[in-house]
C-alpha cells in the first residue's frame, strides 16, 4: 500500500482538482465489488450492505483521504519529490510582503493562492532551487516558494516607525537612569538625621552622664584627699576640718553640674 501519487507538474493542478472525486468513484468501486462478492457468497443482503460499507470507508479514510500527490523535479541533477501540500509562499505580493499558505489541504501551490486566489505558474524546487513548471507557458514570474525559503520585504515605513520606538524607548531608560542618580545624589548630600531614641535610651544616656559626673568628683575629691593627708599629717585637728570641707565642696558641685545638665 502507497500513501503517495507521483504526477506530471503540468497535470498537477488536474489531479488535485479531481482527487475527490476520483476517490469517492474508486470507494463505490470497492463497495460495490465487496457487496456482491458477499451477497453472491451469503445470499445476505445486510452482510453485504454492512461489509461492504466498512471497507469502502477503510479505504477511503485511510487509505485514498491520506494519499499525497507529489512531483518529481525536472531537473537531471537533482529529480527529488516535493509534495504538493508543502506549506509555500505566494509569489504576487502586495505593499511589499508575500503571503503565507499554511491551509494547504485545500490551498496547496498547484491550485491558488488563499489569500489573493491567483495561481502561481511555477515552483521553486526546496531541495536544488531549480523552477518546477506547472503550466506550459513556463512563465517564471510570481513563482512560489517553500515557506521559510524566501526573506519576506519588510515595509521600509513600518521599520521606521519600528527604530523610532526603539529610539524613544532608550532616550526615557536613560532620562529615568539620569533622573535616578540626580535623587540619589541629592540624597546623600543631605545631613545624616539622628535616630530617634526612645524614652528608655533618653534616661539610659542621661544616667551614664550622671554617672561619670559622680566618679569624676570621687577621683578628684581622693586626690584632695591625699594632699591634705599629707600637708596636715601631723595635726589631725586640721586635716580632718579640711576633709569634711572637700566632701561638702564635691557634693554641692556636683549638685550643681547636675542640675544645669537637665
Amino acid at each position: 500500500m502507497f500513501l503517495f501519487f507521483v504526477c506530471n507538474p503540468l497535470r498537477a493542478r488536474f489531479w488535485f482538482n479531481w482527487r475527490e472525486p476520483i476517490t469517492l468513484a474508486f470507494s463505490g468501486l470497492v463497495f460495490g465489488v465487496i457487496f456482491l462478492v458477499v451477497w453472491s457468497g451469503f445470499d445476505t443482503l445486510a452482510v453485504g450492505l454492512i461489509i461492504g460499507s466498512l471497507v469502502s470507508f477503510l479505504v477511503k479514510f485511510f487509505w485514498l483521504d491520506k494519499m499525497v500527490l507529489v512531483i518529481k523535479c525536472p531537473n537531471p541533477e537533482c529529480g527529488k519529490f516535493v509534495e504538493i501540500d508543502t506549506p509555500w509562499l505566494c509569489g504576487f505580493k502586495e505593499d511589499g510582503a508575500a503571503h503565507e499558505n499554511v491551509n494547504t489541504g485545500a490551498y496547496p501551490f498547484v491550485k491558488e493562492c488563499e489569500c489573493c486566489h491567483k495561481r502561481p505558474k511555477a515552483y521553486q524546487c526546496h531541495h536544488c532551487e531549480e523552477l518546477i513548471y506547472l503550466s506550459k507557458d513556463e512563465d517564471k514570474r510570481n513563482f512560489a516558494k517553500r515557506l521559510g525559503n524566501i526573506k519576506t520585504k519588510i515595509d521600509p515605513r513600518e521599520e521606521k516607525v519600528t527604530k523610532q520606538i526603539e529610539k524613544i524607548q532608550d532616550k526615557s531608560l536613560e532620562y529615568e537612569v539620569a533622573k535616578l542618580d540626580r535623587k540619589i545624589k541629592i540624597e546623600k548630600s543631605l545631613p545624616v538625621k539622628p535616630e530617634d531614641k526612645s524614652l528608655v535610651d533618653e534616661i539610659e544616656a542621661e544616667l551614664e552622664k550622671d554617672v561619670a559626673i559622680h566618679f569624676t568628683f570621687e577621683e578628684a575629691a581622693a586626690r584632695l584627699h591625699a594632699k591634705v593627708d599629707e600637708k596636715y599629717k601631723d595635726n589631725d585637728f586640721e586635716k580632718k576640718r579640711h576633709h569634711l570641707a572637700i566632701d561638702d565642696a564635691a557634693k554641692k558641685r556636683r549638685l550643681a553640674i547636675v542640675n544645669r545638665n537637665k
